[in-house]
């Protein structure tokens, strides 16, 4: 019996899968003995310092925050290897909201820095936008602050700004004023090199309440992307009026 012959694009599948899973390994080669080195050099510091009465290093990590980020950094190094991260992620990075759930959280903290929400509880929690008094008195409140923040989102570049966003963005679902409700919009951000991702979500009550989230597909760390992206456009809701808190 005689076996078919690979087509092309499965070799070149083939010999991607074993490339990757060798620079996996090469770098988890290097990175766990130099880890450990690393941990004895930290606990061996610590402990000096406790012998000497000083007790509290703030620039020495614990235990937990050394693994922390040896997880975070061995995660990052996965997704990055990983050519679907673009486009495909676990489900706990993807939860998008809608207009009857509301939006979600940041799960996966503290490892994973690459979420920002006001319905977060943790440390990627997002400051409460309030809009002016004006739009809050308007006889739709609802439909006056939803129509100065897409004001606002669509004076963002379109080429981004410096490395962020250089891949463009677009709206991904528009907003259904025709119910009665709360309201829900969607946009889409992409990098300029790897092409990822990032969604902004926002939701607006009857009463003009906002609640806005900003997260990566990916799950691996941002970089402060979304971070960048927020305080552009938070700054720009500041001068007309909006009290906000910068990230």
């Amino acid at each position: 019996m005689t076996l078919a012959p690979m087509r092309s694009e499965e070799v070149m599948f083939l010999n991607h899968s074993r490339l990757r899973t060798f620079v996996m390994c090469s770098i988890l080669f290097i990175d766990l003995p130099a880890s450990s080195v690393a941990w004895n050099i930290v606990s061996s510091t610590s402990h000096q310092n406790n012998s000497i009465g000083q007790g509290n290093c703030k620039h020495c990590k614990n235990r937990e925050d050394f693994i922390v980020d040896l997880v975070g950094a061995t995660s990052f190094l996965w997704w990055s290897l990983n050519p679907e991260s673009a486009v495909a992620a676990p489900s706990s990075t993807r939860e998008r909201g809608n207009a009857v759930d509301g939006l979600s959280d940041c799960p996966g903290q503290p490892v994973k820095k690459s979420c920002w929400s006001t319905e977060d509880r943790g440390g990627r929690r997002l400051k409460r936008w309030t809009p002016p008094v004006d739009l809050l008195d308007a006889k739709s409140p609802r439909d006056a602050v939803l129509k100065d923040l897409v004001e606002v989102v669509d004076q963002y570049p379109q080429k981004g700004q410096k490395d962020v966003d250089a891949g463009g963005w677009k709206m991904a679902l528009a907003p259904d004023t025709s119910s009665s409700g709360a309201v829900y919009l969607s946009y889409e951000f992409t990098s300029g090199k790897f092409r990822y991702v990032d969604d902004l979500e926002f939701l607006v009550d009857v009463d003009g309440k906002v609640s806005v989230r900003s997260a990566s597909r990916s799950g691996g760390f941002d970089f402060g992307v979304n971070a960048a992206r927020l305080n552009y456009i938070m700054k720009t809701l500041q001068k007309k009026g909006w009290n906000i808190q910068l990230l």
